[in-house]
């Protein structure tokens, strides 16, 4: 397989069936070929069991495909070993799950700074820093249960730049937050976006559907709409990623108007 130079993460032609037993099979993938660059916000949207959270699985080298192939900051990873594969997901990916996955016994830097602990890091930023970043150098110390859900997200994500990885995989990473609290990560996804890294987000959200590049659609196990043309990036009317917000275009009138009209 071949790489596009500009992608941080491809996936080519990539299957996936999940055997239950000798007579069930749940094709979960079926043949899904996607790009994603530098700098983008991408959400991933569509009803349940269509195959959203297995994407993100196969993408993040959680789990195997059946057929083609995952190419992440330009390596080919469909031939890699497990060993292989662990080295690409802890140097290239985070990961940011809804239920946050936070050890109740450590303290919010502890929990941070565990990628740490796994062999060298040279790319690694002090866990102190990186919960200022997102907003929490006062509540460093703070375990998981003296935290609120947005915090303790909050120190979810900031345990997913640990390694400072170009890309992050977020699974309804707003899902168990109310909609106040929501808006927050909304705002903090944004700022990394702004910083470089790629996103890519399984969300029901419609506001960070709403504000990302492009939202990508799924039923059944196939892209049903890649996003291309709705992208955030070219979208009149919009912040693009450079956190600027382009003018809308007036409106023609007429009937020329309403056929180009969305």
């Amino acid at each position: 397989m071949t790489s596009n130079g500009s992608a941080v993460l491809q996936l080519e032609e990539v299957r996936r069936t999940y055997h239950l037993s000798r007579a069930v099979d749940v094709p979960a993938l079926r043949g899904v070929s996607l790009t994603f660059v530098p700098g983008e916000l991408v959400t991933i949207v569509g009803p349940s069991g269509s195959g959203k959270t297995t994407l993100l699985n196969v993408s993040g080298l959680l789990d195997h495909q059946d057929a083609g192939d995952v190419i992440v900051d330009g390596e080919s990873t469909g031939a890699l070993s497990d060993r292989e594969r662990t080295r690409v997901r802890r140097e290239k990916i985070g990961f940011v799950f809804q239920s946050f996955n936070l050890l109740p016994h450590l303290s919010a830097e502890e929990n941070v700074a565990m990628p740490l602990r796994y062999g060298d890091a040279p790319k690694a930023r002090p866990a102190a820093e990186l919960l200022a970043h997102v907003g929490l150098a006062e509540r460093r110390l703070h375990r998981p249960d003296e935290l609120s859900g947005g915090e303790q997200q909050r120190v979810a994500i900031a345990r997913a730049l640990a390694l400072d990885p170009p890309i992050l995989l977020c699974d309804e990473p707003t899902g168990e937050l109310d909609s106040e609290t929501a808006s927050g990560i909304h705002d903090l996804l944004g700022e990394l976006r702004r910083a470089g890294k790629t996103l890519v987000v399984v969300t029901h959200n419609e506001e960070l559907a709403r504000i990302a590049d492009r939202s990508i659609h799924m039923r059944d196990g196939v892209i049903t709409d890649d996003g291309a043309k709705r992208s955030r990036r070219s979208a009149p009317g919009h912040k693009g990623s450079d956190g600027k917000r382009r003018p809308a275009k007036p409106k023609a009138s007429g009937t020329a108007g309403r056929k180009r009209a969305r």
